[in-house]
């Protein structure tokens, strides 16, 4: 077996224990469908991979990730854009003392 073959085979059992955790997760508060989508994702797992786990459209597993990232990206900027305003304060409260 090639050491890329073994590293294949380790992601693919690790992806199964995340599963497994899940589903047993599931029998006491059934997770989202997006919470889902995101476990499976952060395990590795492709659009149409996850799909197929999930009994879901390729197009719909990516519809979910994409509003996920939209959401991070709009968080990020929100962030920055706090930091350039507390610069401008501060530069502003200087110039004028």
């Amino acid at each position: 077996m090639k050491d890329s073959d073994v590293t294949e085979l380790s992601k693919r059992l690790d992806l199964i224990a995340n599963l497994l955790t899940m589903l047993a997760a599931d029998r006491e508060s059934p997770a989202s469908i997006t919470s889902r989508v995101l476990v499976l994702k952060e395990s590795g797992l492709g659009p149409a991979e996850i799909g197929r786990v999930l009994g879901k459209s390729t197009n719909y597993v990516g519809s979910i990730l994409s509003q996920k990232k939209s959401k991070a990206m709009k968080k990020e900027k929100g962030k920055a854009r706090a930091c350039d305003g507390t610069r401008k304060t501060t530069a502003g409260s200087d110039s004028e003392t």
